[in-house]
């Protein structure tokens, strides 16, 4: 699927007043510390879903919440949205000009998809610039997990410490996946295996920001 659908309600982002009795004092924090320095304006990130890295690398360059979240949908995660504008590159949807094929991106290992190396810059690049919860798994001279969770999955992560470990990304979940795809410029399968049907990028949106205004608490909790 190579088409995007309109921006329809609930689709571009959260309602500023949900969004404002929503955000905690720890994601006001994280803001802060990554150079957001007042309250209403980490809201303003928050209500488009961006994280606070990504709020930090769009505000440098002059990029506001909603022309970050707009570049976002176009499959430009923050960081390389940033550089696009330092840059000076004409804003074009990602799908008409830069587009990865499924199957060069991801590969099925039993119920979760594998990140290729060939894809990792890019879906780390939109799972590090989604404002969701997530947290990270380690021990001094140990291996460490990362899981950012969204939609009915999540972006999983493993480093491995010593010889012999191994280290590699995956994605949990039909619609974090295709949600994923959407935001980095991979053209999702037609179907996924288990899928009854496939969601709008419109559908994924809304969900994920319902998701993060009324079930953020819910969310953190996942297992890692």
């Amino acid at each position: 699927m190579t088409e995007r659908e309109g921006d329809s309600e609930g689709a571009v982002g959260i309602d500023p007043a949900i969004a404002a009795s929503t955000i905690g004092a720890a994601s006001v924090d994280d803001y802060r510390a990554a150079g957001v320095d007042d309250r209403s304006t980490a809201i303003a990130w928050f209500s488009v879903g961006i994280s606070p890295g990504g709020a930090r690398q769009l505000s440098e360059v002059g990029v506001s919440p909603f022309e970050g979240l707009r570049r976002f949908r176009a499959g430009w995660p923050p960081a390389e949205a940033a550089q696009q504008v330092r840059d000076g590159i004409p804003f074009v949807d990602r799908l008409e000009c830069d587009p990865m094929r499924f199957g060069d991106a991801f590969r099925r290992r039993g119920n979760v998809y594998a990140v290729r190396k060939e894809a990792l810059a890019r879906v780390d690049a939109a799972a590090n610039g989604l404002c969701v919860p997530g947290r990270t798994k380690s021990s001094m001279f140990s291996d460490m997990e990362t899981g950012r969770f969204l939609l009915d999955g999540a972006w999983r992560s493993h480093s491995g410490y010593g010889f012999g470990s191994w280290s590699g990304d995956w994605i949990v979940g039909a619609q974090a996946l295709r949600f994923i795809c959407s935001r980095c410029g991979i053209v999702a399968p037609k179907r996924l295996k288990d899928e009854d049907s496939i969601p709008t990028t419109d559908e994924l949106e809304r969900r994920f920001f319902a998701l993060i205004a009324n079930d953020w608490e819910e969310l953190g909790q996942r297992p890692l």
